[in-house]
C-alpha cells in the first residue's frame, strides 16, 4: 500500500512542475504602466508611437494610446 501512496504523490508532483514551466514560459512579458498607476503584465503585441497593445495572461488584449502610457 506504501509504494501506491509515493507513486501517487510523485504523479501530483510532475503535474504541478509541467504547470510551472507552462506559465514560465508563457511569462517572457512586458510589464506597461499607466499614467493613472495602473500596471499590465503580458505579451507585447504590438508598440509603436501611436499606441501600446499588449495580451494578458487570460487572453484579453488590451490597446492604449501612447498618451496614456508612462513606460514600457
Amino acid at each position: 500500500m506504501k509504494p501506491l501512496y509515493i507513486g501517487l504523490f510523485l504523479l501530483c508532483l510532475s503535474f504541478n512542475s509541467f504547470g510551472q514551466k507552462k506559465s514560465a514560459r508563457w511569462y517572457k512579458e512586458a510589464t506597461v504602466e499607466l499614467n493613472n498607476g495602473s500596471i499590465l503584465k503580458g505579451k507585447l503585441l504590438e508598440s509603436s508611437d501611436d499606441i501600446i497593445k499588449i495580451e494578458i495572461l487570460g487572453g484579453s488584449i488590451f490597446v492604449y494610446p501612447r498618451s496614456e502610457v508612462n513606460s514600457v
